[in-house]
């Protein structure tokens, strides 16, 4: 109180309190507005890591900052007391982002967080969520789809490249393809056939969908534009954008890898363990990762004849599998109520907990949260990085 009661003071008085701005200039912002930009990057500065995490976490590509003592080593005095102007500047963009990092948590952005026990994230509702937002956000949230009526369900979701458009499809052959950001239907299909999975191709403007007997690739006006009847009886697809190549999975285990830009048949490969459960790529190493009734976890490549790894994961079948936008942690749940996150480096376990109920689905974010579904129940986990816990999703 005594500081804050000086700080009001000197501002009252006139003094030069701009050139040298204290720490809590913020909490008399409603008294007085800050008259340069130093007074206002002095805004909540407290809790910022050292000078050296912040020269390291914000330093600009190529800037280099000088010390005292390499400043001595310079004999022109011009080019010194130009190095020493810009070192200063320099440190001060830094505290000025580092700052702003502080005020707005730009690095955890992602999820909800509870701020004690007894709070859980579900209570937090789409309403709730609309009036802490933004306006173009809130806009955003304001489209709403339902297809419960539609009675053509189960449905899946699968999101563009460019993340902002969305194929939806139904178990019983409805398709959509629609720009979620601005709601606008793009093309929307009804196949009269079961349709069982579905990928985007290299752009938002073709995707293919695995149906009853074979593989369909269709443009983003619902045209069909090839039929794929090598690949018999599809039950999951990946496609592998570096290679431009499309990858399923038949209801024998076999894998197919089809290059999308001939047509031509790549590599055919035998699991040799009957129907998959999951059937996902790795996002660094574009390898297949195929999870199987038998408790196994087999990756695979089309330049090679035999699976690169097979991994005993669970006790029980395993249901889904994801792996980590590095590359260097999977996922994975099974009949045994079990989710393990694994070391593709050492292919040993690293982590694992019990969950309430059979985990029947999983996806891995671009940030690295791990969503799992069991039921109707839809729990999102952040098992890396700053307040990761296994214990509270």
């Amino acid at each position: 109180e005594e500081s804050d009661s000086e700080h009001s003071g000197s501002d009252n008085s006139g003094s030069d309190s701009d050139s040298q701005p204290s720490g809590h200039g913020n909490r008399d912002t409603k008294d007085k507005q800050p008259k340069d930009k130093k007074q206002a990057a002095s805004v909540s500065r407290d809790n910022l890591p050292s000078e050296k995490e912040l020269l390291k976490l914000y330093s600009r590509h190529g800037s280099e900052t000088f010390t005292r003592k390499k400043l001595k080593s310079v004999a022109a005095r011009r080019l010194r007391t130009k190095l020493d102007r810009s070192t200063k500047e320099n440190r001060q963009i830094i505290q000025e982002t580092a700052a702003i990092n502080s005020i707005l948590n730009v690095e955890e952005a992602g999820f909800l967080q509870p701020e004690g026990p007894l709070e859980k994230t579900v209570q937090a509702s789409q309403e709730f969520l609309k009036s802490s937002v933004d306006v173009q956000t809130a806009r955003r949230a304001s489209f709403r789809l339902d297809l419960s009526s539609t009675l053509l369900g189960p449905y899946k979701a699968k999101y563009a490249p460019n993340s902002n458009h969305v194929l939806l499809f139904g178990h019983r052959g409805h398709v959509s393809l629609m720009d979620w950001k601005q709601a606008k239907l793009g093309s929307e299909l009804y196949l009269n056939e079961t349709v069982r999975d579905g990928t985007f191709l290299h752009s938002e403007n073709y995707f293919a969908l695995a149906q009853r007997k074979y593989v369909y690739i269709y443009d983003n006006s619902g045209a069909e534009l090839h039929c794929l009847r090598k690949h018999l009886n599809p039950t999951h697809l990946a496609f592998l954008p570096r290679h431009f190549l499309l990858a399923s999975i038949a209801e024998n285990g076999k894998i197919s890898y089809t290059d999308t830009s001939s047509g031509e048949i790549v590599a055919e490969l035998r699991t040799k363990c009957g129907t998959a459960n999951d059937f996902t790529r790795n996002p660094y190493n574009s390898c297949i990762h195929v999870a199987h009734g038998n408790g196994t976890v087999s990756i695979w490549s089309p330049s090679v004849g035999e699976s690169l790894a097979k991994v005993l994961c669970h006790k029980g079948a395993v249901h889904s599998v994801s792996v980590y936008p590095d590359g260097v942690h999977m996922a994975t749940s099974g009949a045994d109520s079990m989710v393990k996150i694994w070391d593709l480096r050492t292919w040993r376990e690293v982590m694992s907990f019990q969950h309430f109920r059979p985990v029947t689905a999983s996806s891995i974010s671009q940030q690295g949260l791990l969503a799992t579904v069991a039921g109707p129940h839809v729990e999102i986990w952040k098992l890396f990085g700053s307040g990761a816990t296994s214990k509270v999703p």
